[in-house]
């Protein structure tokens, strides 16, 4: 049981909408609109019976355009100890819950509600969400998408001393707002997905990713041990510096920091094994990138246009050296270029790029091994000359 509700029955409950949008059954519009519907119901009640007060004043649901709006959504939950502390609530809060009431005399003005109501409470605010692709126009390609503008958070019991000096560093007070998307396109018969995210908060960042892959299968690597493979064919993404890094400064230097914080950041990105260094050999410029951004820059732009695969060999190398995460996504990798937008990306000028990029990279990659040969030589030269005083 999952706060009251059976996975079987959150199963049974799933499994016709994920038919739906898959079109994997044939039904009317009508008829998917009202599954849609009492899906989102269902997902409500799920989220209040696992103690999240989830509302919404009303919910529009539209065939033609293949989308479903959802107006005032409201989420309310509890905050844990970790995030509200109760003892660093108002008097007369801490006083109205404890053993002591006697002590304190309820304000004339004071409602019951807000007596007795949760102190830790939070709630998320959405104005308005829309769904798209859901399924509701089974000829249309399996797309999805997920939007909401001016999303809420209220921060006034995040009063932990971490929270409070984030609130502090960010000038963040009462609400942090976000705006946020998400979409995915399917192309089944060409086993091949397209997801794209943004997301941004005033007078911090805005993030923007895009991402292509294909040939996604599910395999076993021995034993019956599950892996995903399959190849990222195109990556774009771009950070934009509204204030965050400041923030993360004031934060730093407020919890006392002493190495500079973009020091403690770089090491985020260690030097590679020989090994890797040659198949990534343009890695040590993303550190001198990363590092100009941390410093100066207003935005960091990564992409990738040469299709690079993934499976459990990577997964292993990925272990042993984890800084290949980074050419992984990132072909190259540029400051303050502004090559990569949500509403245009300049591939003629990022094409320029990766041509040169190109030409740097088989040059860095023949020094790496003729270097690595030097060191083999020289190491067997030792070896022999061993033997030799032996």
């Amino acid at each position: 049981m999952l706060g009251g509700f059976d996975y079987n029955l959150v199963s049974s409950l799933l499994s016709p909408f994920v038919a739906m949008f898959l079109a994997l059954v044939d039904i009317q519009p009508d008829t998917r609109g009202r599954m849609a519907e009492a899906f989102i119901s269902t997902s409500l009640i799920s989220l209040r019976s696992m103690g999240i007060n989830a509302t919404y004043d009303d919910l529009i649901v539209d065939p033609g355009s293949n989308e479903i709006l959802i107006n005032n959504v409201q989420f309310q939950f509890h905050l844990h100890d970790e995030i509200c502390n109760f003892d660093s609530l108002d008097e007369s809060i801490r006083i109205g819950r404890s053993h002591e009431t006697r002590m304190y005399v309820i304000n004339p003005e004071q409602s019951l509600e807000s007596w007795w109501s949760d102190p830790c409470q939070s709630t998320i605010s959405i104005p308005q969400l829309r769904l798209t692709g859901i399924g509701l126009r089974p000829e249309v390609d399996m797309n999805f998408g997920l939007e909401l503008q001016e999303a809420t958070l209220q921060l006034k019991a995040f009063n932990t001393p971490k929270w409070e000096a984030l609130k502090l560093a960010t000038g963040l007070k009462e609400n942090l707002t976000l705006d946020f998307s998400l979409s995915a396109a399917m192309n089944n018969g060409r086993n091949q997905m397209d997801v794209r995210w943004e997301v941004s908060s005033e007078k911090l960042f805005a993030l923007f990713v895009e991402a292509s892959v294909d040939q996604v299968v599910f395999r076993s690597a021995g034993d019956y041990v599950p892996f995903v493979s399959g190849r990222l064919v195109k990556f774009n993404t771009r950070l934009d510096n509204l204030g965050l890094l400041k923030a993360m400064q004031t934060l730093h230097a407020m919890t006392g920091g002493v190495i500079p914080l973009e020091e403690i950041l770089l090491d985020s990105m260690p030097d590679l094994t020989l090994e890797n260094a040659i198949i990534y050999p343009t890695y040590a410029s993303f550190h001198d990138k990363l590092a100009q951004f941390l410093t100066q820059g207003s935005s960091l732009e990564c992409l990738r246009r040469s299709p690079h695969p993934f499976n459990n060999w990577f997964s292993h190398a990925l272990e042993d050296d984890p800084g290949i995460i980074w050419p992984f996504f990132c072909e190259i990798m540029m400051v303050d270029q502004n090559l990569i937008h949500a509403q245009h990306v300049k591939e003629d000028l990022i094409q320029q790029l990766l041509d040169d990029n190109k030409q740097l990279t088989q040059q860095l990659r023949a020094e790496h091994i003729a270097h690595m040969r030097r060191k083999i030589l020289l190491e067997e030269r030792q070896k022999e000359d061993n033997k030799t005083r032996k």
